[in-house]
């Protein structure tokens, strides 16, 4: 927490959002098939909090790219995923619901974990495709 404040206001408060959307999220969401919004969100924060927070405090106030934004919350979504494989079997025993589950029970979890791998490829190409054509701010 004080690191993240020591990047600035700004990005002091985006990273307590990202946390507090986190703590929301393993509260309410974890065991649903809304599971990945939390994932989506957080990691929607992080380009903010590198944008305005910039490295060792050095930002540079403005927003971040769109795209970036968007690239950084279907990664939150690939690791969701990604995560949430080792626990597959105990958490259909238990009841739960969620997207990663409800993908492992239909794809088999080796089919889901190699259209894991490769999805977090194409969004980690995509994120540095954007990153050094537009930057990571809008201006």
């Amino acid at each position: 927490m004080p690191l993240s404040v020591a990047h600035g206001p700004t990005a002091g408060l985006i990273y307590l959002g990202s946390v507090a959307i986190g703590l929301l999220g393993n509260l309410t969401l974890r065991t649903g098939v809304l599971s990945f919004v939390p994932w989506a969100a957080a990691f929607a924060t992080y380009p903010a909090f590198l944008s305005y927070g910039g490295w060792g405090g050095v930002g540079t106030d403005e927003a971040p790219q769109p795209a970036m934004v968007l690239l950084a919350a279907l990664l939150g979504v690939g690791v969701h995923l990604l995560t949430a494989l080792w626990g597959l079997v105990a958490d259909h025993e238990d009841g739960w619901t969620y997207l990663p589950l409800r993908l492992g029970l239909r794809l088999g979890a080796a089919r889901l974990l190699a259209l894991t791998a490769l999805y977090l490829g194409l969004v980690t190409v995509a994120i540095g495709f954007v990153g050094t054509t537009s930057g990571l701010g809008t201006g």
